[in-house]
């Protein structure tokens, strides 16, 4: 099977700046958020979505559209893993911890908004669910500027996107694969 892996950051981040003004982060926090909310991978809707978030309404250009269907389906794909393999996108550990701090709390606010556009009854959500969503929400709202680039703050880091990145698996565990979900395929 191919290895499923995001594309370049960096490089992803340049063509998004040509068409729209948003990161990889937001656009692969929004998607990630409609995934884990129920949204199916063969839904075209997101596209509605990222363009009336990103380019006010505007369709997006064909290429790019075609480049962000790619991280829809590695995204999913990721989800689904067996190995717990989905991780938020943002940039890798060579890039300063502000950048990647700022770019985790963008993430959060997009997976919120795209989990919140898929899933809109959040209040007969288990408690568990409802919990994350809530630490989600202070997440999103913490200002993450580190005075250093020390241990301590890259532990601190790390801990904040492992429990980021578990939650969202347990938001599409729920809502995704859950039995009522015509989208959760159930295999034999």
């Amino acid at each position: 099977m191919k290895e499923m892996t995001y594309p370049d950051y960096a490089e992803f981040g340049e063509i998004l700046a040509e068409h729209i003004i948003a990161t990889p982060a937001e656009v692969h926090g929004l998607l990630s958020g409609l995934l884990a909310g129920g949204l199916p991978v063969d839904d075209q809707s997101w596209h509605v979505h990222l363009n009336d978030l990103f380019n006010d309404g505007y369709a997006l250009p064909v290429a790019l559209q075609r480049k962000i269907e790619k991280l829809v389906v590695v995204s999913e794909q990721l989800y689904r893993d067996n190995q717990f393999a989905f991780y938020p996108w943002v940039p890798s550990d060579n890039d300063p911890l502000d950048e990647r701090s700022e770019a985790l709390a963008q993430w959060v606010q997009n997976f919120l908004v795209g989990f919140a556009l898929v899933c809109q009854e959040l209040s007969k959500a288990p408690d568990d669910i409802q919990e994350l969503i809530n630490d989600f929400n202070q997440i999103a709202q913490l200002s993450l500027e580190f005075d250093s680039e020390d241990e301590v703050n890259e532990q601190a880091f790390f801990e904040v996107l492992e429990y980021v990145r578990v939650g969202a698996m347990a938001c599409f565990n729920h809502y995704a694969l859950r039995p009522s979900n015509p989208a959760s395929k159930t295999l034999h």
